[in-house]
Parts: C-alpha cells; sequence; structure tokens
C-alpha cells in the first residue's frame, strides 16, 4: 500500500476518482473518511459506482471525498467504461490513474539513461532537455523516441522499466492527467521494489512552481531540480552527474559527435522555411517529423534526433552541401 499511499496523496484535492488495478481487494482502513473505495466487479457495483460520484456531486464535496473504484484486472476497467461512461468521463477530465497494486514492476537490464516524463504542457522542455542530453546519454522522450505504429503505453512501460532515473517536469501549467501521473506511480514502484536500481527526479521549471505549487503533495517532501535557477546547462550537469556521467568522463569520440550535431544543428537554423522543407522532402524524413506548424528548433531538434537514430547523418550533410550547392546556382 505504500505506493498507493503515496498515489492518494498526490491527487487528494485534485480529483474525484482514482482507478486502481488490484488482483485482490486491498486494505483501505487508513483512508476511511477521505476516500469511498468500491470494488466494482460485475453490473450492480458499477451501478453503486455511479450513484457515490453522483452523490459526491451533488454535495459538493469532490474535493474533500475521494471515490476509488478498485477493480480486479483489465477487464474490469472495461467493465467500469461500459456501465458508467459518465464516470470514466470525468476521470479522464480531472486525472485519471491505473495502478497496477498487486503486481511487482521487474526492472530491465539498463538501455537508458534517462526517461523523461512530461504533460502535454511542456513539450517543448523536455524536447529541449533531450536535445541536450542525448548526445551523453541514452535518453527515452515519447515525442522523440516512438515510430509510428508503436504501441504507446507498452513502449513507454518497457522504456522506463529500462531506464536508470526518471525525469518528471512540473511547472504551474502542468496537468496531471494519467501519462504523467502513470510514470510517476511506476518510478516510486520500482524505487520502492528495487532500492538503488532507479531514481525519480523532479524537475520544476518555473520560479513559482518552485515554491512549491508545481509538485503533488506527495512529491513535496523530495528533493528537486530548479530549472529556473540552474538554466538548461545547470538541469543537464545535475541529470548528467547522478547518472554517473559528466562531460569530462566522456571520450573524445563523444564529445565530437556533439560538436558534429552541433555544426548540423547550425546549418539547418541557417536555411530559409523553402530550403528546410526541400531538404526534409529530400531525405524522406517521415512526415511525423514535418509539421510545419511547430517552431523550427523544435523541428531541427526532432530531424537531428530521426538521423541519429536512423544512421543518416551523413546523408543529412550531404543534402545540406547540396541545398548550398542548388541555392547558389539559382542566385547566379
Amino acid at each position: 500500500m505504500g505506493v498507493v499511499r503515496e498515489h492518494l496523496e498526490m491527487i487528494q484535492g485534485r480529483a474525484l476518482v482514482c482507478v486502481v488495478v488490484s488482483p485482490s481487494p486491498l486494505s483501505w482502513d487508513e483512508f476511511e473518511g477521505s476516500s469511498v473505495v468500491l470494488r466494482v466487479q460485475d453490473d450492480a457495483d458499477g451501478r453503486e459506482a455511479l450513484r457515490e460520484l453522483n452523490a459526491a456531486r451533488d454535495l459538493q464535496v469532490s474535493l474533500a471525498r475521494l471515490l476509488v473504484l478498485e477493480v480486479p484486472d483489465i477487464e474490469g476497467l472495461a467493465l467500469v467504461r461500459r456501465l458508467a461512461p459518465d464516470i470514466w468521463s470525468f476521470v479522464d477530465l480531472t486525472v485519471e490513474v491505473i495502478e497496477e497494486a498487486g503486481r511487482s514492476i521487474e526492472p530491465a537490464p539498463p538501455r537508458y539513461a534517462f526517461f523523461i516524463a512530461h504533460g502535454p504542457e511542456d513539450t517543448r522542455y523536455a524536447e529541449e532537455l533531450a536535445e541536450h542530453l542525448s548526445p551523453l546519454a541514452e535518453v527515452f522522450l515519447d515525442t522523440l523516441s516512438l515510430k509510428p505504429g508503436d504501441d504507446l503505453r507498452r513502449e513507454r512501460d518497457r522504456a522506463q522499466r529500462e531506464s536508470g532515473v526518471t525525469v518528471a517536469l512540473f511547472s504551474l501549467k502542468t496537468s496531471l492527467d494519467g501519462q504523467l501521473m502513470g510514470a510517476i506511480l511506476s518510478a516510486l514502484q520500482l524505487e520502492e521494489q528495487h532500492p538503488g536500481g532507479h531514481l525519480l527526479v523532479p524537475v520544476v521549471l518555473d520560479r513559482d512552481g518552485a515554491k512549491g505549487g508545481a509538485l503533488p503533495p506527495g512529491l513535496r517532501a523530495r528533493t528537486f531540480l530548479n530549472a529556473a535557477t540552474l538554466g538548461l546547462k545547470g538541469v543537464v550537469d545535475a541529470l548528467l552527474k547522478l547518472a554517473g556521467r559528466t562531460q569530462v568522463d566522456r571520450t573524445s569520440e563523444i564529445d565530437a559527435q556533439r560538436a558534429a550535431i552541433g555544426t548540423l544543428s547550425d546549418a539547418l537554423r541557417a536555411l530559409t522555411p523553402a530550403q528546410f522543407y526541400f531538404l526534409l522532402y529530400r531525405l524522406d524524413v517521415p512526415p511525423m517529423f514535418r509539421d510545419s506548424s511547430e517552431p523550427r528548433a523544435i523541428s531541427i531538434a526532432k530531424v537531428l534526433r530521426w538521423a541519429q537514430q536512423a544512421g543518416t547523418l551523413p546523408d543529412l550533410r550531404q543534402a545540406l552541401e547540396d541545398v548550398a550547392r542548388w541555392s547558389g546556382e539559382s542566385s547566379r
């Protein structure tokens, strides 16, 4: 119950409904008075849960009482969706958390140094952080690491189990959506069940948020990195030290690769919009990396990450030379 307790502390006052997946019933005595717990296993349970939700809303005590729906397995989640769609839509509007409390999460052999967890509001910072970390360490970030056709939840879960550090980003505008909360809960489980094998590091992005308002209540006793004070480079250096990796420890080959990436990034930034998108089509960059509505810096970070993973950095360098030559000939 340790992880579940931290979970409820985090969402108390922010959410009305929490879904807990547990093969066997848990003991909820310590939450009596602050929560209503229902185990949903059949149609009658689902209807009772809907009555409890409506009663809580009618009495306007949604911030004082948390409705916990305990289901035995994934089929139980489907039952809640089918019998009480009003409940599920209300969960989606606040915080949807699915915690497999009865199952141990086994860590996998390390593959990534960092797993970056974030809400949609903080995607830009997450991508900038990944761009600066990736030349020095393996990083998983959903918006840059997933490929078309990947099972999002399965790949994220696997990557987190294969990571040494979960970096959780928070700001005053962060919404505690199901994906972010699920990643936090998984990190807490990995820490609890396998001490020393995983670490959860909160990063607060704004100055006011660092005063405590950005972090969920369950994480406020934990030390965090203050991006407003440290700056992006300071956050990167602090994370690399946590992972046992510093710039002076890296080989000259890695340093050269980072310099090469920086040179390519500068060259891409110097292109006109027409030249930039001509180059993307020339390289047959996947459509998901060709969103013209994105800021140029984000598009460049995604393209460079794709080129690294696909092994096409030499092709990118050649394409830049071709574009420069084509532009010179066109201006004559």
